[in-house]
């Protein structure tokens, strides 16, 4: 039975991170630059930092094998560091607007709706 449950959550995993996963870099640039509206040139940095990020996650999917925990391990990394890179390219209020546009993707996210990184 467990064994039968394990497998059941290791499927919903992947299904969920697949979905997560429909958009492109370059739509969640342009996304995040109506929301907080970038310059051209921000929105370009962003989505180089998309897009960079989206590679990175494929790494890890491919070198952790299927090993769910460790995958699951590693994405807030990437995540961490995919923030700490944005914010860099952003203002100040424009920083601000994005944590607030980040937690709430993540909270539609957790519902089965918006986009993670």
């Amino acid at each position: 039975m467990k064994k039968l449950m394990l497998i059941c959550l290791f499927l919903t995993g992947i299904t969920a991170a697949s979905i997560a996963q429909t958009l492109s870099p370059g739509a969640k640039s342009k996304e995040l630059q109506k929301d907080l509206k970038l310059t051209n040139a921000q929105t370009a940095k962003v989505e180089a930092i998309f897009t960079g990020a989206s590679k990175k996650l494929d790494s890890l999917k491919t070198a952790t094998k299927g090993n769910s925990l460790a995958f699951e391990k590693s994405v807030p990394v990437l995540r961490k560091s995919t923030d700490a890179k944005i914010k860099a390219v952003l203002t100040p209020a424009q920083a601000a607007s994005y944590d607030k546009v980040m937690k709430s993707k993540i909270a539609q996210n957790k519902n089965g709706w918006g986009w993670a990184q």
